[in-house]
């Protein structure tokens, strides 16, 4: 690897600038690409989160008051008239802003309709940043790097204010501003059950001040959401990816010649160039370094998994293929299992199941399902696919983006319009609220959608990068059958609504009696309104809306009065689903 990255730092182009040497961003070869990821496949990081902490119901309420997007844009605005007033900005080259506003025609709709600028700054030096709003900046040696080469400059610069917008919408720079005010609330005498310490971890967020300008200090996670954010966005404006990742190619060049200066004045450090490069690989090849993960073959008569193997399915095989949803495994599909195993006409057919990470990317999962079936590829192509929730669209991206073959597919409780889970969290996590109001949420459920603060949380909400791509390419669906669940008639929707009424107004005055603990009362009257029931709950399955579960052009569309976790789990719901695939 050695070699191929000091032939990449020979390569680069040295011009005179405020900088003393400004390295020139390589058109790398296909050859060359290829070597460099090989060599950066070892030791996947932890990408899990640290859990919030609260310190009470009115610890909760303060750090999840909350910060609305009009809010961040008037702080935005007053960094951005300090960093005029203190910098030496050049004009913003005519490609550099179409590029940023390309990008910007493809964000989701709340962030879509603002005109984005991009600042060109005379600093030494390799930036790039944002202070949230509407304003990206970029160091003018940054921007040459980047540029000077042409035959990829625009894609290399769109991944990297790509980052800088995921870092606006991921709500990295709205943490930040929202830690700022909280810290200043703090300061003003307003008691509070949680430390400084513990609000920058509750708000998942940091900041410092430098030179008398507020910084954002993003996690390595948020790096890496920000990292996937840029390559998801590159991908739906039509740029090139592999262009793009040249960006971190070089960053990877770079940090290896131990000789150079330029690393300490132009990288980032964490996470270093080869786990963000190798992050991003796994995303667009579908790889999992945890052997847990993956596509395995069922054995019914020891009721165990195995990984699958090309030679394990006999000559004329017409699989079953289970493809899971969020926060769930393998075992989920229990209850289905047994039902097929007593079916004279399924009991002989194999079974496969798709198991990946359950808080992950979906468009990871989806080329990893493409790529484990290829060397299956003359079974799959007669398999049937049983999908539950976040897996339909694992299956939907396999099918209709990366044309897997398939029989037929039956889709279970599958948001296909998203789910708003930002919604339904703060009712989970005051558990007062959640059980007096009696939704039924099984503790399976309640924890995915507790839990849900990783990429595939990110890619079922509404109108999400992934989404909108999915959709975007369209698709036959002719050969689907949907199946949605719908808990609550309109009686008892009315009902749960008023209960619902009622526990906020409890919830009020046990915020009101405590006379420690106690946030402003705007805010506290802002964060209960949180607390209200989402189409999810008032007409879905409590995890997804009826109108979300709707697929155009369908071959058969199904709604049973059963809850997101029991249409793969309750006896009767389970015997509908096998009558479906026996149907197909």
């Amino acid at each position: 690897m050695r070699t191929v990255l000091l032939m990449a730092l020979i390569g680069l182009v040295v011009t005179p600038s405020a900088w003393s040497a400004t390295p020139i961003f390589m058109a790398y070869s296909n050859e060359q690409r290829a070597e460099i990821d090989l060599q950066i496949n070892a030791g996947q990081p932890n990408e899990s989160g640290a859990k919030p902490f609260y310190g009470g119901l009115a610890g909760w309420a303060l750090v999840k008051t909350p910060f609305p997007l009009e809010k961040q844009f008037e702080e935005a605005s007053r960094q951005h008239k300090l960093i005029l007033k203190r910098s030496s900005v050049v004009p913003t080259p005519l490609m550099a802003q179409a590029t940023l506003e390309r990008l910007a025609d493809e964000l989701p709709s709340t962030w879509a309709d603002h005109d984005y600028a991009l600042i060109v700054v005379d600093r030494p030096g390799w930036h790039a940043w944002t202070v949230g709003g509407r304003w990206l900046y970029i160091s003018q040696d940054y921007l040459s790097a980047l540029t000077i080469e042409p035959e990829a400059a625009e894609s290399r610069l769109a991944f990297v204010l790509a980052r800088e917008l995921g870092h606006m919408v991921r709500g990295h720079c709205r943490r930040g501003y929202k830690l700022f005010a909280l810290q200043k609330q703090a300061e003003s005498k307003i008691k509070v059950s949680v430390d400084r310490v513990a609000l920058a971890r509750s708000a998942q967020a940091a900041v410092k001040m430098a030179g008398g300008l507020l910084e954002f200090v993003y996690s390595a996670q948020q790096i890496r959401q920000a990292d996937l954010f840029a390559l998801h966005l590159l991908r739906n404006s039509g740029y090139d990816c592999e262009a793009g990742l040249d960006v971190v190619r070089t960053w990877v060049a770079i940090a290896e010649d131990k000789e150079s200066d330029l690393a300490a004045n132009a990288l980032p450090t964490t996470p270093p160039p080869t786990e963000r490069l190798r992050h991003l690989r796994h995303e667009w090849d579908g790889v999992y370094e945890d052997t847990q993960y993956g596509l395995f073959r069922y054995n019914a008569r020891k009721e165990t998994w195995k990984p699958l193997t090309p030679k394990s399915l006999p000559a004329g095989s017409r699989p079953i293929v289970l493809v899971h949803g969020m926060e769930t495994r393998l075992e989920t599909w229990n209850a289905v299992l047994a039902k097929v195993a007593s079916d004279p006409n399924l009991q002989n057919r194999p079974i496969l199941g798709l198991h990946y990470p359950g808080d992950g990317s979906l468009t990871r999962a989806a080329h990893a399902l493409r790529r484990l079936t290829r060397e299956v590829e003359i079974h799959i192509g007669r398999a049937d696919f049983l999908c539950h929730s976040a897996g339909g669209l694992v299956f939907r991206y396999y099918a209709e983006v990366l044309e897997g073959p398939y029989r037929n597919a039956l889709l279970v409780a599958t948001p296909h319009q998203g789910s708003n889970l930002a919604k339904l969290r703060p009712l989970l996590e005051v558990a007062q609220f959640a059980r007096d109001l009696r939704l039924g949420y099984s503790e399976a459920l309640r924890r995915t959608i507790l839990d849900g603060e990783d990429q595939i949380s990110f890619d079922l909400e509404p109108e999400s990068l992934f989404l909108r791509y999915l959709t975007e390419q369209g698709g036959d669906h002719t050969r689907y059958t949907v199946v949605r669940g719908r808990v609550l008639g309109p009686l008892a929707s009315f009902a749960v609504s008023t209960a619902a009424d009622q526990m906020r107004t409890r919830i009020i005055r046990t915020l009101t009696k405590s006379n420690t603990d106690n946030p402003r009362q705007s805010q506290r009257n802002a964060t209960i309104e949180q607390l209200t029931l989402p189409p999810e709950i008032l007409d879905g399955d409590l995890l997804v809306a009826t109108q979300s579960a709707i697929l155009a052009g369908v071959r058969e569309d199904v709604t049973l009065k059963f809850s997101h976790d029991d249409l793969i789990h309750k006896p009767e719901a389970v015997e509908i689903l096998v009558e479906l695939l026996n149907g197909g």
